[in-house]
């Protein structure tokens, strides 16, 4: 029997820009989706007939929603009943740095800041999560919506996850401190096809909207 191809199209969702400098992590604060030109872009690029998957963060399905008012065929409302929603799929938890601003933290958090610089993939924020731990919880959603999804050349895509943990656990990508000190552009989109058995999944298209 021939292995089923799933195509995933993972999109990073629109800025935040209400947090006024503080970290902002698994806390439920809506974005900016007022620059039409992005959306356009992301709504010719998507394809139609996919199943589409968004965190239980309101920031996804904003997101997800102005890329149907662009122009492209999908669910209404969101969230609803046509969309898979995957709380797993949410941001890292910060625990006790959620609100805090940046610019406080060294001066707040002492040493157990400068610690979590040291090795900012596995130390974990007081209450919080570790890059690490965010790695296993997205790895594990994914293999259970590659199980759920899987079919003929079938395209999906996720509107928008921890894109840094969905890039960081594939084989011969950068490290997860690497990653986890890598700046991420919002809106992007990258499409990825993953074929079961088969490593590592492929990233063929990405697009900076």
């Amino acid at each position: 029997m021939t292995a089923a191809t799933t195509n995933w199209w993972w999109v990073r969702h629109a800025p935040v820009t209400v947090n006024d400098g503080a970290v902002y992590g698994q806390t439920d604060l809506p974005c900016d989706c007022s620059n039409a030109a992005v959306f356009a872009g992301l709504a010719a690029r998507l394809p139609k007939n996919a199943v589409w998957v968004t965190s239980a963060l309101q920031r996804t399905h904003q997101t997800a929603a102005a890329i149907v008012r662009a122009g492209l065929p999908g669910p209404d409302p969101i969230p609803g009943p046509g969309v898979v929603v995957v709380p797993a799929l949410n941001e890292q938890s910060f625990g006790d740095w959620h609100g805090k601003k940046y610019v406080d933290l060294p001066a707040l958090l002492g040493e157990a800041y400068h610690r979590f610089w040291l090795a900012p993939a596995s130390m974990a924020p007081e209450g919080g999560e570790s890059f690490v731990d965010l790695l296993d919880r997205v790895k594990r959603a994914i293999r259970d919506l590659d199980e759920r999804f899987a079919g003929p050349m079938a395209a999906r895509y996720a509107v928008p996850l921890p894109r840094r943990s969905t890039s960081c656990w594939r084989p011969r990508w950068p490290s997860p401190s690497t990653i986890a000190r890598s700046p991420i552009s919002s809106v992007t989109a990258a499409r990825e096809t993953a074929i079961p058995g088969a490593s590592p999944r492929s990233i063929s298209h990405r697009y900076e909207c």
